[in-house]
């Protein structure tokens, strides 16, 4: 994968936190999440998920692409760190 298909599919993945946080319900816990979310997703390194999940705000199932989609992403920039970080040794 090169950096611009990460930079399309990071831009996406925000989109879809994006869209996830105005589902939520407009409840004081929603709203709180729904802007733990926004500022977490859009770093890619969120831990929105379990709070979703844990406070029945939404179904797992819902959540469960995003979880996978960031843990996904996330190896792929610790692979690129490390690979960086290797290349800077060298």
């Amino acid at each position: 994968m090169n950096s611009d298909e990460l930079k399309k599919r990071t831009q996406q993945f925000a989109l879809r936190v994006l869209a996830l946080s105005d589902a939520l319900p407009r409840t004081p816990s929603g709203r709180v999440i729904a802007y733990q979310l926004v500022k977490s997703g859009t770093s890619v390194g969120a831990n929105y998920r379990e709070l979703i999940i844990a406070g029945e705000i939404l179904p797992a199932a819902r959540v469960q692409p995003l979880h996978e989609e960031a843990n996904e992403l996330t190896a792929i920039f610790t692979t690129s760190l490390k690979s960086a970080r290797r290349n800077a040794e060298a």
